[in-house]
């Protein structure tokens, strides 16, 4: 609070954490108080301390499976012998809300066929086909295929889906289900994971012979990521080249822009990354066009049908190579 409402609203919390303390104190068994807020930094912290709002639980946008138990509450019986897993992955990350409004618009879909609802109508809700000019939708649909070729040969994430279209904002989305559990993230797989975030520029780099201002622009842009973790890895983690702590994740592109010296190191770093993502594509440069080519057509593949394309091109590649291929397209080891 500013110190001008201080006057005001501390007596208004003392008072509120008394009552709260009443209602939960002596015998009142089976009391269970609730509260919510979309801001718990601003909380009081002695309303969160143990004994009266203990726990605070985030919840989050749904991840698959819950955009699918989402998706059968709006189809209310529905298609309910319908496999919606496909679904669910170009839903995953969504809002509520969103899915909501995606069952909305494949129910008006059938009801302009005057037919009952159908799987594709949900699809084509979910990633509408858009009008795209030829240009923008080679460059679009290589950026894309550069992330998920570079997620499937570094074993970077899960990858889910790759998208074309304006439906969440973006011309395209690589939906890509990164590590949270297991083994602590580590140097490895940290540049690993900004390898794949420089890919899709890489890719346009390579293949169409320059980069678009795709992989920039905001905070949740390619090279934002991964100018971020980059940053956090010199300046938080003890990863780099120091060991000295200076800045949390959340504060490194704070701290990239203020610090002379490490803008210069990530800098350095993210250019070395961005060879060997270029590396990478020209390498796999037949899985970039099979999977580019199939996106420009269909729009949208699983994750599962572009690893099927990755590993059957790498294998008719490898049988017609010489064996003493050219030396300089050797995998850059990561």
């Amino acid at each position: 609070m500013s110190p001008r409402g201080a006057d005001w609203w501390t007596p208004v919390i003392t008072d509120f954490l008394l009552c709260l303390d009443n209602a939960v104190a002596g015998n009142r068994t089976g009391i269970v108080v609730c509260a919510a807020t979309n801001n718990v930094k601003a909380v009081d912290a002695a309303l969160l301390r143990p004994g009266r709002l203990e726990r605070s639980i985030e919840i989050t946008r749904p991840n698959h499976a819950g955009a699918i138990n989402i998706l059968r509450y709006h189809l209310n019986g529905d298609l309910a012998d319908a496999d919606l897993t496909d679904i669910g992955h170009l839903l995953d990350g969504c809002t509520g809300a969103e899915i909501m409004m995606t069952v909305r618009g494949a129910r008006r879909i059938a009801r302009y066929a005057k037919r009952r609802i159908e799987l594709d109508d949900l699809v084509q809700a979910s990633a509408p086909d858009e009008d795209i000019g030829p240009a923008a939708l080679t460059r679009i649909c290589t950026h894309e295929a550069g992330h998920a070729v570079a997620s499937v040969i570094l074993a970077s994430g899960d990858l889910k889906r790759c998208v074309v279209g304006r439906a969440a904002g973006a011309a395209g989305r690589t939906l890509i289900a990164n590590e949270t559990g297991g083994d602590l993230m580590t140097r490895d797989t940290v540049e690993r994971h900004v390898v794949v975030l420089l890919a899709g520029r890489a890719a346009e780099r390579v293949l169409i012979g320059g980069a678009g201002v795709g992989a920039g622009g905001d905070d949740d842009s390619d090279l934002a990521q991964a100018t971020q973790l980059i940053a956090a890895l010199h300046a938080s983690t003890g990863l780099g080249d120091t060991l000295t702590y200076m800045v949390s994740h959340r504060d490194a592109l704070t701290a990239v822009r203020v610090d002379r010296e490490l803008r210069s190191t990530v800098e350095q770093h993210l250019r070395t990354l961005q060879t060997r993502a270029e590396n990478l594509i020209r390498q796999h440069r037949h899985e970039m066009l099979a999977i580019a080519d199939r996106l420009r057509t269909r729009r949208q593949l699983s994750g599962e049908e572009i690893r099927k394309i990755v590993s059957g091109a790498s294998f008719a590649k490898d049988a017609f190579e010489p064996a003493n291929g050219d030396p300089h397209q050797k995998s850059d080891g990561l």
